[in-house]
């Protein structure tokens, strides 16, 4: 797994439960069921009185705007027609926000609708599937998501609809990389641990490219995913069948290649941290049958797993030796384990082998 906040599952009452219900749909609750792999946030499996599923998910820690702009850009792939994700229903009424409600101590709510699947990385881990058709097929339907919203003659620095774009937010903070937040954090800080840190110069020497290739304005870009790891995928168990794509939190307008290149990043790395040509190779064929790329995109497809990898190394660095020092000593050095996967990137044989393939 890569940038997902640890987050405290809440346990709500059936009253509680059934008052959010009834912000979308005027139906009573036969059973309710708590869903974790596959789901981040607090996820209520609800079975109503007609037998009808939806899923309440209670997003602790997120502010109701941002939950608003995930539930948007779940809509917005139902309206370009790709139905292989989740999506939000809509409130009976509708105020500032069309699909958020509210939990009695202010977290945000959301009514999805239910996929039947496990989590892509369950049945991997299980040896329920193999990796490479799994792979394979989340990356097929990777592509057809990315067809069904690719912008023509759209501005990709303009918002679509209102929507938030990569340097707004979602797809792992790219954004405050490219308006260079974080080598700002980094220069000024009066924290001689970070400011003296190998990591904090490792960073500084490899986002310059970053923020050359993903300010690229030729690449062909629409609506992202932005966490496409196999953690937010789910497949039918006993058909192999795609089920969907969950966890929208960054969601957002930006390059495909950035999408791609965070799927590569947390899926075709082995537990030494090489990467697997095999897996790689899958993922290509699963994708390049809906959607080829273009010359430029093969041209900084290494570039764009290198970025993921950036930004996620960086959430880690960050969040454990900035945001939460006192979990420096247990968690600091979580980082290295994605600066590990760049430094193979670096290997000559594996650009090699990566290019041969693409």
């Amino acid at each position: 797994q890569m940038v997902k906040s640890d987050v405290d599952l809440r346990i709500d009452s059936k009253e509680d439960i059934q008052s959010l219900l009834n912000n979308y749909f005027n139906l009573s609750i036969l059973s309710i069921s708590t869903l974790r792999g596959g789901y981040s946030g607090t996820n209520y499996k609800i079975i109503c009185s007609n037998d009808f599923i939806v899923v309440i998910k209670i997003c602790n820690g997120y502010s109701m705007d941002e939950v608003e702009e995930q539930a948007i850009g779940m809509s917005y792939l139902r309206d370009r027609g790709f139905k292989k994700a989740c999506y939000c229903y809509s409130k009976h009424l509708i105020d500032k926000y069309k699909y958020v409600s509210m939990t009695i101590d202010n977290q945000p709510v959301i009514c999805l609708s239910y996929l039947i699947g496990k989590a892509s990385d369950y049945l991997i881990e299980h040896q329920i599937l193999s990796p490479n058709q799994i792979i394979a097929t989340v990356a097929s339907h990777l592509a057809e998501m990315h067809v069904s919203t690719l912008l023509n003659n759209e501005s990709i620095n303009s918002n679509i609809n209102n929507f938030r774009n990569y340097l707004n937010s979602g797809a792992c903070n790219v954004g405050k990389h490219v308006k260079r937040e974080y080598i700002h954090l980094f220069t000024t800080t009066t924290d001689n641990y970070i400011s003296s840190h190998d990591y904090v110069r490792y960073y500084l020497n490899k986002v310059v490219r970053l923020i050359d290739s993903v300010s690229n304005s030729d690449l062909p870009a629409g609506l992202l995913h932005g966490d496409p790891f196999l953690d937010n995928t789910l497949i039918d168990e006993h058909t192999g069948e795609f089920s969907g794509f969950v966890d929208f939190e960054d969601v957002t307008i930006g390059p495909f290649l950035f999408d791609i290149g965070c799927f590569i990043a947390g899926n075709c790395f082995n537990e030494s941290n090489k990467i697997s040509i095999n897996l790689v190779k899958s993922f290509l064929i699963g994708y390049q049958e809906k959607r080829p790329l273009t010359a430029l995109e093969k041209s900084l497809f290494i570039q764009f797993i290198s970025n993921a990898l950036i930004c996620n190394s960086c959430w880690r660095f960050i969040n454990f030796n900035i945001t939460y020092p006192d979990k420096r000593q247990e968690l600091g050095d979580r980082y290295y384990q994605l600066q590990q996967r760049l430094e193979e990137l670096e290997n000559e044989e594996v650009v090699q082998s990566i290019n041969q393939l693409i």
